[in-house]
Order: structure tokens, then sequence, then C-alpha cells
């Protein structure tokens, strides 16, 4: 599923919204990195997007389940262990940048 897909881009980010309690939009139409899923799931591949979050929810209702962490990315890079998703910030932070 793609942001271009409105109908369905919307439905994720209804999804997410519930989820953790964030109101998000694509930053980016396109993703920003993608790569195969974990040697211990299904064989898929994976497409990064990059979000920009515009609404915190104080209240929701899977809030007992998640923590949200807020960080720069170098922190980011330090508590996330695996490498694929390192590299993801790390294409995030320079498609950042260009823009």
């Amino acid at each position: 599923m793609t942001p271009d897909e409105t109908a369905n881009g919307e439905q994720l980010l209804d999804a997410l919204s519930r989820d953790i309690g964030l109101g998000c939009s694509f930053r980016f139409t396109d993703p920003i990195d993608s790569f195969p899923t974990s040697r211990n799931e299904v064989h898929g591949h994976i497409q990064a997007y990059l979000l920009r979050v515009d609404v915190e929810y104080a209240i929701w209702s899977r809030s007992s389940e998640f923590r949200r962490r807020w960080c720069l990315s170098d922190e980011a890079q330090l508590r996330v262990r695996r490498k694929p998703i390192q590299r993801l910030i790390d294409n995030a932070v320079r498609r950042l940048e260009k823009t």
C-alpha cells in the first residue's frame, strides 16, 4: 500500500491513530526506504514512509500496551538494534536535510 492510494493511506493513518494515539500525515508520498522482513517472519518486503505527527492524543484505546518515547535521530539509532531500522533513520534524516 502506498500513500498515493488515498483510501488505503487514510485507512492506515486512521489505524495508526487508534493504535498509538497519534494523528499523522505522510511527509513524502514515496517510501524513504525498503527492506526484506526479518528471517523469523513470513518472507516479504517492507516499504517505510516518513510520517509527520500532527496531533498527539493524551488518551487512546491501546495506551496500556504502548509507550511513546520521543528522541532525536542520534538517540533513536542507539536505541534501535536492527540494522535495517538504523539505515532507515539515516535515510529519513538525509531526506529531510534535502528539503
